[in-house]
C-alpha cells in the first residue's frame, strides 16, 4: 500500500475493511492527507511502515517503521525501491518501484518550490500523481503577484500549515523584505526544527534563512503586520481562536491559500466574503 490518509474533510478516513493484509506501508511524505490514517494500520495486517527518517520522527512510539533514504534505494520485500526529494514537505519523497516498466509515485510533489529541494525522478511506464484537490490553472507569477499586493495592507491573517506551504510563505515574504512578519508559537518550532534535524529536505543555503526568521520574526498582539497562523482551514490551533475572535471585525484581511474544505471556517469565511 502508498499513503494511507485523513481528510480532507474533517473525520473522513478511506474504507479499508476489503482490503486484507498488506506486507508494506510506503508513506511518500508526514502530511496528514497522506499519513494521517495510520491509526488504521490494525485493519490491515499492522504491516511494517517504510518512510524517510524525518517523517519517521513524528509517529508515535511503538509504531514499527523502516527507513527509506530521502533520495536512494532500498528494498522492500524484494522489490527495489528509488527515492528522491519531492519539493513538497520536509522528508518528502517520490518512489520509484522497479515494477515491469517502473512504476513512479509522486505524492504531492513541485519542482518550482523556493523552499524544498527536487530531485527528478527516473522514467518509468507508469506514472501515478495526486490530483486531490483538483486543477489551479493560475501560473506561480499570478500567485506570487497576490502575495505582494498583501504587503500593502496594513494587517493580514494567513492560516498555514505548520510544515508545508507555511513555511514558504514565511521564506517568501522575509525575502520580500516584510518589516513586520509574525508567526505562532507551532510556526516557529517547525522552523526551527526544519533549520536544524529537517534541512536534508530544503535547498541548499534556506537552513540559515529559516533559523533567523524563527528568532527575529514576532508573536503575534493583535491585527498587525503579516500573521502566519497554524492551521490551514481554521479548524483548530491558533488560527481557529483568531479567526473566531477576528470573524465579525474589518482587520486584518483573512487569506486561506489551500484547498476550502467543505464544513471548514475556510470554507464559510470565503463564502460568506470575510475572507479570501
Amino acid at each position: 500500500m502508498i499513503d494511507l490518509g485523513y481528510g480532507p474533510q474533517p473525520g473522513r478516513l478511506p474504507n479499508v475493511d476489503g482490503v486484507g493484509k498488506v506486507d508494506a506501508l510506503l508513506l511518500s511524505h508526514g502530511h496528514r492527507d497522506h499519513a494521517g490514517g495510520i491509526a488504521m494500520l490494525s485493519k490491515i495486517g499492522n504491516p511494517p511502515i517504510y518512510a524517510t527518517e524525518i517523517v519517521a520522527r513524528r509517529f508515535p512510539s511503538g509504531i514499527n517503521v523502516r527507513a527509506l533514504p530521502m533520495s536512494g534505494t532500498a528494498e522492500v520485500l524484494g522489490v527495489r525501491i528509488g527515492t528522491g526529494r519531492s519539493g513538497h514537505a520536509p522528508g518528502g519523497v517520490w518512489l520509484h518501484l522497479a515494477l515491469g516498466d517502473g512504476l513512479l509515485y509522486m505524492g504531492d510533489n513541485s519542482s518550482e518550490s523556493i523552499l524544498y529541494a527536487y530531485d527528478p525522478p527516473p522514467r518509468a511506464g507508469t506514472v501515478i500523481l495526486d490530483g486531490s484537490y483538483g486543477s489551479n490553472d493560475a501560473t506561480l507569477a499570478e500567485c506570487q503577484k497576490k502575495f505582494d499586493a498583501l504587503l500593502e495592507s496594513s494587517a493580514v491573517l494567513l492560516p498555514v500549515p505548520a510544515d508545508g506551504r507555511g513555511p514558504e510563505i514565511a521564506l517568501y515574504f522575509a525575502r520580500k523584505g516584510c518589516p513586520a512578519l509574525r508567526i505562532d508559537e507551532t510556526m516557529r518550532s517547525s522552523l526551527r526544527r526544519m533549520a536544524d534535524t529537517e534541512r536534508a529536505s530544503l535547498r541548499e543555503g534556506v537552513a540559515a534563512e529559516l533559523a533567523r526568521i524563527a528568532e527575529t520574526a514576532g508573536a503575534i498582539d493583535g491585527p498587525r503586520g503579516i500573521i502566519l497562523a497554524t492551521r490551514a482551514d481554521a479548524t483548530e490551533g491558533e488560527s481557529a481562536r483568531l479567526v473566531q475572535q477576528w470573524e465579525n471585525a474589518t482587520d486584518p484581511v483573512i487569506v486561506f491559500s489551500g484547498d476550502l474544505t467543505p464544513g471548514t471556517p475556510a470554507e464559510r469565511l470565503v463564502k460568506n466574503g470575510r475572507a479570501r
